[in-house]
């Protein structure tokens, strides 16, 4: 995603912020799993172009930071940022994506799906492996369970939109602005 898209969207976010001082945001930060369907040297989480089945699956971990703030009711809007390892070694993965979603709280309990959209990268040390650079698109599904009135743990799971092959599960510590996310 080219840099001017990234300083558009977080200025996007920070008009947001400053309209209402009350809107509830926060700063997830987190560990994430992947499985890719395809080998290594093509290494695809997700993707809008249907990829053939492979004889090879390659796994991913990698940290994932996310920041958001509540748009409407329910709704939120956010960018996230990934970064880590292809289990090859000498592979790295990063991404960096919009997500937009719904989330309600029932007591100590926050359910939300979202759509996680934007790039992701593969570079790699061997030259018989090409880096590679997509377009992505994710839905997921979250829970989140209250630790405090302003920190939540939380699990995702998310499937890539070309088949349920390519998958991804995460768990993350939340920090709210607002009490119990102002709901």
């Amino acid at each position: 995603m080219p840099p001017t898209k990234v300083v558009i969207a977080l200025l996007v976010l920070g008009h947001v912020a400053r309209a209402d001082p009350d809107r509830p945001a926060f700063f997830d930060a987190g560990i994430v799993s992947r499985h890719f369907s395809s080998p290594a040297g093509n290494a695809i989480a997700r993707t809008l172009v249907p990829v053939a089945p492979a004889d090879q699956a390659t796994s991913a971990i990698a940290a994932d930071l996310r920041f958001g703030m509540a748009v409407f009711t329910f709704g939120f809007l956010g960018v996230e940022t990934e970064i880590g390892q292809l289990d090859t070694e000498g592979s790295n993965l990063g991404g960096l994506y919009g997500v937009a979603g719904t989330r309600a709280r029932f007591g100590g309990l926050m359910l939300g799906a979202e759509l996680a959209a934007g790039w992701r990268g593969t570079t790699h040390t061997s030259p018989s492996e090409p880096d590679h650079d997509e377009a992505v698109l994710e839905p997921r599904a979250r829970a989140e369970v209250w630790l405090a009135s302003q920190f939540t743990l939380g699990v995702a799971a998310g499937l890539t939109v070309a088949g349920t092959e390519s998958w991804m599960m995460t768990a993350y510590l939340g920090v709210h602005s607002l009490d119990f996310a102002g709901q």
